[in-house]
């Protein structure tokens, strides 16, 4: 499969995955078990199972079934989540969008939400006029 190439990594550098093309989908999920996992909402990325390949594993995976057909896997050192797989007819693997390696700025198209899921049980909308800042607030550029 040919086309862009991207790399995601986690914290410690233990764990890195190369994905190759455009994903299948991409979505923020709302559902409680990515808010507990996550602590918010969740942006995903999914590609076919065969777009993503281990690069390098040097430390285990934790494996976490969170369902009859989706399991989690995240490194053993430092939890990032590398990616969620899901098994049976609708086959992908989700990778977290914070995962991925990225050179781009904000709203590369290629991260861009399609879609956001279990809507309804998402915490909160986010007002339209909560300040933005550059890094953390008081100490960086307040942006809007």
């Amino acid at each position: 499969m040919g086309g862009v190439v991207h790399t995601s990594s986690c914290l410690c550098g233990g764990m890195r995955l190369k994905i190759t093309g455009e994903p299948m989908f991409r979505v923020l999920c709302h559902c409680k078990i990515c808010q507990k996992l996550t602590g918010s909402v969740a942006h995903n990325l999914a590609f076919k199972p065969d777009q993503v390949h281990v690069e390098k594993k040097s430390v285990p995976w934790i494996e976490y079934k969170t369902s009859e057909k989706l399991t989690r896997h995240s490194c053993s050192t430092c939890a990032v989540t590398m990616m969620n797989v899901l098994e049976g007819e609708k086959a992908c693997v989700a990778i977290p969008a914070g995962s991925i390696d990225r050179e781009g700025g904000p709203n590369d198209a290629f991260f861009l939400p399609q879609h956001q899921i279990y809507f309804g049980d998402r915490i909160c909308d986010t007002p339209a006029d909560v300040p933005k800042w550059s890094g953390f607030m008081g100490s960086s550029e307040k942006l809007a």
